[in-house]
């Protein structure tokens, strides 16, 4: 362990590792730390947790400050977050903790289970987003809710439920240094999918929308050691840090810039979004008559269109559409598909265009048209 002066005069020095007696020892080395009620928190071997003295990171007592949270059992220690006044969060791999901390007396601080259904998979993936605690578990991203009463509760569902099938194909072996953090409304999560070893993959959920709204890819070799929020150009903005040796200013651009300072590549962001597939209120077979799509453009905003129908399964290029002008648009186009049901699927080429409704007519056995928002 290394502390630091703050001041600019003095670099990092190293801590004492002398011998205090009487209990007490030097701060321990550890793969961790938080800072909690003005004391460190580490972990202290497999299964527990040591808490240093009051406003002294570098005294441990390990008569009253050494915490074993869940022995005996085949479990152990991965992280601790403190979410509300004298409480800390403790989540180990397979089960989940509620630390209430004596301030005056260690020796009666309380310890409740939450739950030993879901543990943490990743350190760097808790993170308290408005009056939720997130993070990544083995069947996706887990989050708990801080109740008016300032509990913890549990939510029925994971908070990746809409988004299982991606959830499922994170790389659990190399999944232990997914990062995570909360900025701007969202939860950005990297992790590696597939059979990806690195985090090269950042799914974006966003609270004011209730929603996951983005699955980013990026070139090259890049990949997400760590998010860091920093002030840039006089606000905050999102960083990522990776092993190429940049730090990249994410969120910012409508194409993604990628290289060394002064020999930048530009590549066009490309997305996809398909809408729920449409029964016209029937299972019969019926004819599909048009499409209409309402959109919000910039000039020079690009997209495609096809409607895709099921039983039988088909698909048409319906629009290819490149605006002219910063203007909203109506796009009505035929179709002329017979199926039970069907959806549209757009995929955008360049630019941020905004959709705002999709309208889809049809015809069932009856010859009765009806229209669908």
């Amino acid at each position: 362990p290394m502390s630091w002066a703050l001041t600019p005069a003095n670099d990092f020095v190293l801590c004492s590792t002398a011998s205090i007696g009487a209990g007490l020892v030097p701060i321990p080395a550890a793969d961790w730390a938080t800072h909690f009620s003005q004391r460190m928190v580490l972990p202290y071997g497999r299964d527990e947790l040591i808490l240093s003295d009051i406003l002294d990171a570098e005294t441990y007592s390990t008569i009253h400050s050494q915490l074993r949270i869940h022995p005996g059992t085949a479990d152990w220690l991965v992280g601790a977050h403190p979410f509300q006044e004298l409480q800390l969060l403790i989540l180990y791999r397979k089960s989940l903790h509620v630390l209430i901390l004596n301030e005056n007396n260690l020796t009666i601080s309380q310890v409740y289970e939450i739950t030993r259904d879901v543990g943490c998979a990743a350190r760097k993936t808790i993170a308290t987003c408005g009056n939720v605690i997130c993070w990544l578990t083995d069947s996706g991203i887990y989050q708990l809710d801080i109740s008016n009463q300032l509990k913890l509760r549990g939510q029925q569902l994971p908070l990746s439920d809409a988004i299982q099938d991606i959830a499922d194909r994170i790389n659990f072996a190399h999944a232990d240094q997914a990062v995570a953090t909360y900025f701007n409304n969202r939860y950005y999560l990297a992790v590696p999918l597939d059979d990806q070893t690195k985090n090269k993959t950042v799914l974006v959920y966003n609270f004011i929308n209730q929603s996951w709204e983005s699955v980013d890819t990026f070139p090259g070799d890049f990949e997400v050691k760590a998010f860091a929020v920093l002030d840039y150009d006089g606000s905050q903005r999102l960083h990522a840090v990776s092993t190429v040796g940049f730090v990249y200013l994410l969120e910012e651009l409508n194409v993604d810039e990628w290289g060394p300072p002064g020999d930048v590549n530009s590549y066009p962001l490309s997305g996809t979004f398909h809408t729920r597939h449409y029964l016209s209120g029937t299972y019969d077979l019926k004819a599909i008559k048009r499409v209409q799509i309402e959109t919000n453009l910039t000039e020079y905003d690009a997209f495609t269109a096809r409607f895709v129908t099921s039983n039988p399964d088909e698909e048409r290029e319906i629009l290819d559409y490149v605006a002219d002008a910063t203007t909203d648009v109506t796009h009505r186009k035929l179709v002329g598909l017979r199926g039970v049901s069907g959806g549209v699927e757009i995929e955008t080429s360049a630019g941020r265009p905004e959709f705002r409704a999709v309208i889809v007519e049809s015809t069932d056995s009856n010859r009765k048209t009806v229209t669908y928002k």
